[in-house]
């Protein structure tokens, strides 16, 4: 009998446990706009909750769940759900920034906020409903100040950041160039196609003295005379091999001479990271729209990306060159 009243007792403990589990949800809330988890303190059918990461533990039941700056969210649980609940809150107001610097620090009445990064465009939510101060900086960039009424909804403000040539200006002057150097190996990824006809090379070489000592292919070493590719003394006669060794001869020189070449540029982007100009470049005695971006490690330029492209030419060449200095 002893036994028979163990197993009942051991029976009915599981049941009530499993009972228990089966009641014990998690729900997960977040914001509909950003997708960012709810934090802080909510309220749950008029109890004061402090959420973490946006999970809320719940039984059975029906809920309303109220937080400052967004619209009450009405939520039923029953056994027939997942254990894993997914939901969301909508803001009663919020901020959509259309800008393109995607670094841009925001600031509402003095206090940073953390935005959800779309293409060109940053969101914001909840922001209350009133007159708001707003800052919106970042380096290198002028600083923009707004202050704007905002209503119930979705609020809009257009700031595209001026760059700040002067602040540039002094980061360039800090920047060390592999030209500093005189002696440098580089490696040089060039993808592109040339009327349509898609290619890919890697290519290796190394900088004495601030000349090119060499290019190779898969161990094969490549000379220049007159601008042209020779191997054994015979010149390259692959037309696309030989087009792509003299870009990237000349894109390597052309880096040779940077901070001359600067002085012709247009600024595009600056950050603490890299730096990008847009310009014109000469290519086998015809123009191309040229980028290049500039990437900084520790205020020395680590590799740069190169691309040159013409559309009348059906031309779209990108090289991006990594730096090791000797």
């Amino acid at each position: 009998m002893k036994k028979l009243l163990t197993v009942i007792s051991i029976i009915a403990i599981l049941i009530t446990i499993l009972g228990c589990n089966r009641s014990n949800f998690k729900v997960n809330i977040t914001d509909s706009k950003t997708g960012f988890p709810i934090e802080g303190k909510i309220q749950v059918n008029g109890k004061s909750v402090k959420i973490n990461e946006g999970i809320l533990y719940l039984n059975e039941g029906d809920y309303t769940i109220e937080k400052e700056g967004y619209g009450n969210l009405n939520l039923g649980i029953n056994g027939n759900r997942t254990n894993n609940i997914s939901t969301y809150m909508e803001p009663i107001s919020y901020l959509i920034i259309l800008t393109d610097n995607q670094n841009a620090k925001i600031l509402i009445d003095e206090a940073e906020r953390k935005g959800k990064i779309e293409e060109e465009s940053i969101i914001i939510s909840p922001v209350n409903e009133g007159q708001h101060s707003i800052v919106i900086e970042a380096p290198f960039y002028i600083t923009k100040k707004i202050t704007e009424e905002f209503h119930k909804g979705e609020n809009l403000i257009n700031a595209n950041l001026a760059l700040d040539s002067e602040k540039v200006q002094e980061l360039l002057k800090n920047i060390e160039f592999p030209e500093d150097n005189k002696n440098f190996n580089f490696s040089i990824t060039i993808n592109g196609d040339i009327s349509k006809n898609k290619f890919s090379y890697d290519l290796k070489g190394a900088v004495k003295n601030n000349l090119i000592e060499n290019i190779s292919d898969n161990n094969v070493s490549y000379t220049f005379k007159n601008s042209e590719p020779f191997i054994n003394n015979e010149q390259v006669d692959d037309l696309e091999r030989a087009t792509i060794l003299k870009f990237a001869r000349d894109t390597i020189q052309e880096f040779l001479q940077f901070k001359e070449k600067i002085k012709s540029l247009n600024l595009k982007d600056a950050n603490t990271d890299s730096i990008s100009f847009t310009g014109e470049r000469e290519f086998e005695d015809r123009k191309f729209s040229e980028t290049i971006k500039l990437t900084l490690y520790e205020n020395k330029v680590s590799s740069v990306t190169v691309n040159i492209s013409s559309q009348d030419l059906q031309v779209d060449l990108e090289a991006t060159i990594s730096i090791t200095i000797n």
